[in-house]
């Protein structure tokens, strides 16, 4: 890829305001069970109001072992630079080199081909697990799911047409002015639900006065999906493999591994400190090129381990 810099017309003065209240609540209704109560009220002053809520739980049924769960909401407004970036940049696809400009998402050119104005993104999550404390081990095991409304993803390129219809005449012109052929945008595209189960497991014992092993096993599980179709304008109907792109589908779901692990052991013996991880990545997807130019590259990565020895 190159990108060849900022020129004087790309830069543009924004800004926004937003204030933000927070209040938490912790309180124990009857001895052994515990809850956590916290509200968070937003104003920005480009999207408006929000009220994000979290309820927690846990009740402790032994000194060893102990019930826990939470829900709640969250709400995440577009960065300045997601809606207002613009910068152009030479990219090749299938041997193929395009000048591909990144436009604003209220730019006249989005408003043509029908991409909707940037909205917030908002999601949902809820949780429950459990602890068990038995001498020097340790096991915690909590499953959970989070659902994000609105997840906002970059297009691929469309295109414009010199000698073609009102609107494509229009889109080629607003990017020849970019020094583009293509154009790509900020959009919300899709919903997107992220489930799994966390599961870790401590064990400490003291070989002597001054040596001490710990070893501790962390591992994720997780699952990625879409929910619902892909949230397209009209004037866009046919063209969703550019508006959500192959590329995109793989990163949010097959680009992210479903399985991560972790065996770290410690060794302490007085000033001595010996620290060992060894950390499982499971396999990922990596899918090249692609849009109105169907060129696609599908790339398999095996699963692979990274050792950290201090």
């Amino acid at each position: 890829q190159v990108f060849p810099g900022f020129r004087p017309d790309n830069s543009m003065d924004k800004n926004r305001g937003s204030i933000a209240v927070y209040t938490d609540i912790e309180f124990e209704p009857i001895k052994k069970l515990l809850f956590d109560v916290a509200l968070r009220y937003e104003n920005y002053s480009d999207f408006g109001d929000n009220l994000s809520w979290k309820i927690a739980g846990r009740f402790k049924a032994t000194d060893q072992f102990s019930i826990r769960g939470s829900a709640s909401t969250g709400f995440r407004a577009p960065a300045l630079q997601q809606r207002f970036l613009t910068k152009t940049s030479t990219v090749f696809q299938g041997g193929i080199p395009f000048d591909d400009a990144t436009l604003p998402n209220n730019s006249i050119a989005a408003e043509l081909l029908g991409i909707p104005n940037l909205r917030p993104e908002i999601s949902q999550s809820f949780s429950i697990g459990a602890t068990l404390k038995a001498n020097n081990f340790t096991a915690t095991i909590d499953g959970f799911s989070t659902k994000v409304r609105n997840q906002i993803v970059l297009t691929d390129a469309f295109q414009g047409k010199n000698g073609g219809t009102s609107q494509e005449q229009q889109i080629y012109d607003i990017l020849l002015l970019n020094n583009a052929s293509r154009g790509v945008f900020m959009t919300n595209a899709i919903d997107l639900r992220t489930s799994g189960i966390d599961v870790i497991f401590t064990y400490h014992f003291k070989l002597s006065n001054s040596q001490s092993i710990r070893i501790e096993s962390a591992s994720t599980f997780t699952d990625r999906k879409f929910l619902g179709k892909t949230k397209i304008s009209d004037k866009l109907i046919g063209r969703d493999a550019t508006y959500l792109s192959p590329i995109n589908k793989a990163f949010l779901i097959d680009g992210n591994t479903k399985v991560k692990s972790s065996l770290l052991t410690t060794y302490n013996a007085g000033k001595l400190n010996v620290y060992l991880r060894n950390t499982y990545f499971g396999r990922v997807t990596h899918v090249e090129a692609g849009g109105e130019t169907n060129w696609f590259f599908v790339q398999q990565l095996g699963g692979k381990v990274i050792t950290d020895l201090t």
